[in-house]
């Protein structure tokens, strides 16, 4: 886990191979076919018993693992991305957070209240990402600019992407 902490901190991001055998990725691909809420997405992911079990007992021991003692599962994001129903986002980051009260949220997402997070609270957070088919830049795969989480510049398509 040493490389891959090393790599959240200077690029932002780590990579982790194998973190689950074939027979769980299937049983989760089939547990997604149960998704509340949009056709292709939802931010209600640990609503499903499988997903909530897979984030509590198996990403967060290596949450904790990569980052710190203390840290939480504060939700759970699917998509179900294809050639047929991928979507283009502009650069952007991630900095809305998901709240319980929804006192001054910025948005409600799914019937969620979200906040817009300070930097702070950011650099403590850690999205995790879970692929469960193949996929490349044609079918859903992530795009980052490795580092950038490290300043506050603005976003431009100019950036190093991996």
């Amino acid at each position: 886990m040493e490389r891959q902490r090393a790599a959240i901190a200077s690029d932002g991001y780590a990579v982790v191979p194998g973190l689950l055998a074939r027979a769980e990725v299937d049983a989760l691909a089939n547990a997604c076919e149960r998704l509340p809420g949009k056709a292709f997405g939802t931010r209600r992911a640990l609503e499903i018993d499988e997903l909530r079990t897979l984030a509590t007992e198996r990403l967060a021991p290596l949450v904790l693992a990569l980052m710190r003692d203390d840290a939480l599962l504060v939700r759970g994001l699917a998509f179900d991305k294809s050639t047929e129903t991928n979507w283009a986002l502009a650069w952007h980051r991630d900095q809305q957070l998901a709240v319980k009260d929804g006192h001054g949220a910025g948005a409600i997402l799914e019937g969620i209240p979200h906040v817009p997070a300070d930097r702070a609270v950011l650099d403590g957070m850690l999205a995790l990402r879970l692929h469960l088919d193949a996929c490349d830049a044609e079918s859903g795969a992530l795009a980052v600019a490795p580092g950038s989480h490290l300043d506050d510049a603005p976003w431009s398509e100019a950036r190093d992407v991996v």
